[in-house]
Protein backbone atom coordinates (compact mmCIF):
# COMPACT_ATOMS: atom_id res chain seq x y z
CA UNK A 1 0.00 0.00 0.00
CA UNK A 2 2.34 2.82 -1.30
CA UNK A 3 1.93 5.97 0.35
CA UNK A 4 -0.78 5.02 3.13
CA UNK A 5 -0.17 5.10 6.61
CA UNK A 6 -2.39 4.87 9.66
CA UNK A 7 -1.19 5.28 13.12
CA UNK A 8 -3.45 4.38 16.45
CA UNK A 9 -1.79 6.28 19.11
CA UNK A 10 -2.92 6.06 22.73
CA UNK A 11 -2.35 8.77 24.83
CA UNK A 12 0.42 7.61 26.42
CA UNK A 13 2.49 7.13 23.28
CA UNK A 14 1.34 10.09 21.86
CA UNK A 15 2.73 11.91 25.14
CA UNK A 16 6.37 9.93 24.81
CA UNK A 17 6.46 11.23 20.73
CA UNK A 18 5.77 15.01 22.24
CA UNK A 19 8.70 14.41 24.97
CA UNK A 20 11.06 13.11 22.11
CA UNK A 21 10.38 16.00 19.86
CA UNK A 22 10.82 18.69 22.46
CA UNK A 23 13.98 17.01 24.09
CA UNK A 24 15.49 16.95 20.32
CA UNK A 25 14.35 20.79 19.93
CA UNK A 26 15.69 21.78 23.34
CA UNK A 27 19.23 19.83 22.29
CA UNK A 28 19.86 20.72 18.81
CA UNK A 29 20.99 24.35 19.87
CA UNK A 30 22.95 23.32 22.37
CA UNK A 31 24.81 20.86 20.70
CA UNK A 32 25.62 23.38 17.60
CA UNK A 33 27.03 25.23 20.10
CA UNK A 34 29.80 22.63 21.19
CA UNK A 35 30.25 21.97 17.91
CA UNK A 36 30.66 24.97 17.06
CA UNK A 37 33.24 25.92 20.01
CA UNK A 38 35.34 22.40 19.38
CA UNK A 39 35.95 23.71 15.53
CA UNK A 40 37.11 27.06 17.07
CA UNK A 41 39.22 26.24 19.89
CA UNK A 42 40.93 23.45 17.71
CA UNK A 43 41.09 26.40 15.13
CA UNK A 44 42.82 28.30 17.71
CA UNK A 45 45.34 25.86 18.83
CA UNK A 46 46.58 24.73 15.49
CA UNK A 47 47.17 28.57 14.50
CA UNK A 48 48.93 28.91 17.33
CA UNK A 49 51.19 25.71 17.44
CA UNK A 50 52.04 25.90 13.94
CA UNK A 51 55.27 26.02 12.76
CA UNK A 52 55.85 29.50 10.78
CA UNK A 53 58.27 30.31 8.00
CA UNK A 54 56.66 33.16 6.42
CA UNK A 55 53.29 32.48 7.87
CA UNK A 56 51.50 31.15 4.55
CA UNK A 57 50.17 28.19 6.31
CA UNK A 58 49.46 29.30 9.57
CA UNK A 59 47.08 32.17 6.90
CA UNK A 60 45.60 29.27 5.38
CA UNK A 61 44.01 27.08 8.52
CA UNK A 62 40.41 27.51 8.32
CA UNK A 63 37.39 26.94 11.07
CA UNK A 64 34.45 25.29 9.42
CA UNK A 65 31.29 24.70 10.67
CA UNK A 66 29.00 22.88 8.49
CA UNK A 67 25.26 24.19 7.45
CA UNK A 68 23.72 21.46 9.22
CA UNK A 69 26.08 22.43 12.67
CA UNK A 70 26.27 18.91 13.27
CA UNK A 71 29.97 18.81 12.27
CA UNK A 72 33.20 21.08 11.52
CA UNK A 73 36.34 20.48 10.25
CA UNK A 74 40.23 22.49 10.63
CA UNK A 75 42.07 22.48 7.80
CA UNK A 76 44.30 24.31 5.10
CA UNK A 77 44.65 24.17 1.27
CA UNK A 78 48.37 24.09 1.38
CA UNK A 79 50.22 21.47 -0.43
CA UNK A 80 52.77 21.43 1.98
CA UNK A 81 50.79 21.10 5.19
CA UNK A 82 51.00 17.16 5.37
CA UNK A 83 54.71 17.67 4.88
CA UNK A 84 54.86 19.74 7.84
CA UNK A 85 52.09 17.56 10.12
CA UNK A 86 53.80 14.10 9.46
CA UNK A 87 57.38 14.85 8.14
CA UNK A 88 58.57 13.67 4.88
CA UNK A 89 61.49 11.37 5.05
CA UNK A 90 61.86 7.85 3.62
CA UNK A 91 59.39 6.09 5.80
CA UNK A 92 56.54 8.38 4.73
CA UNK A 93 54.66 8.07 1.44
CA UNK A 94 57.04 9.07 -1.73
CA UNK A 95 59.79 7.94 0.46
CA UNK A 96 61.41 11.99 1.21
CA UNK A 97 61.95 12.58 -2.26
CA UNK A 98 59.93 15.46 -3.82
CA UNK A 99 58.60 16.22 -7.37
CA UNK A 100 62.22 17.71 -8.18
CA UNK A 101 63.59 14.02 -7.73
CA UNK A 102 65.00 16.03 -4.19
CA UNK A 103 65.67 13.73 -0.98
CA UNK A 104 64.86 15.06 2.02
CA UNK A 105 64.79 13.73 6.03
CA UNK A 106 62.29 16.09 7.27
CA UNK A 107 60.48 15.28 11.18
CA UNK A 108 57.10 16.06 11.31
CA UNK A 109 56.31 19.18 13.26
CA UNK A 110 52.24 17.98 14.06
CA UNK A 111 49.68 21.19 14.68
CA UNK A 112 46.37 19.81 13.46
CA UNK A 113 46.54 16.47 15.40
CA UNK A 114 47.66 18.15 18.48
CA UNK A 115 45.62 20.66 18.34
CA UNK A 116 42.00 17.88 17.68
CA UNK A 117 43.65 15.90 20.50
CA UNK A 118 43.84 18.99 22.93
CA UNK A 119 39.79 19.69 22.51
CA UNK A 120 39.17 15.49 23.26
CA UNK A 121 37.92 15.52 26.53
CA UNK A 122 36.46 19.27 26.57
CA UNK A 123 34.53 18.31 23.62
CA UNK A 124 33.14 14.97 25.34
CA UNK A 125 32.27 16.89 28.00
CA UNK A 126 30.45 19.64 26.80
CA UNK A 127 28.36 17.13 24.43
CA UNK A 128 27.46 15.59 27.57
CA UNK A 129 26.05 18.05 29.47
CA UNK A 130 24.78 19.45 26.29
CA UNK A 131 22.78 16.13 25.95
CA UNK A 132 21.87 15.94 29.30
CA UNK A 133 17.80 14.67 30.26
Amino acid sequence: MAGVSVEILDSEQKKAIGDIKAYATRVEGKVHKVIATTVLNVHAHAVRNVVVDMGFLKGSIVPIVHVNGLSGEVGTNKEYAARIEFGFNPNTIGGGVDSLGRRFNQSGQPYLFPAAESQRNDHARRMKKATEL
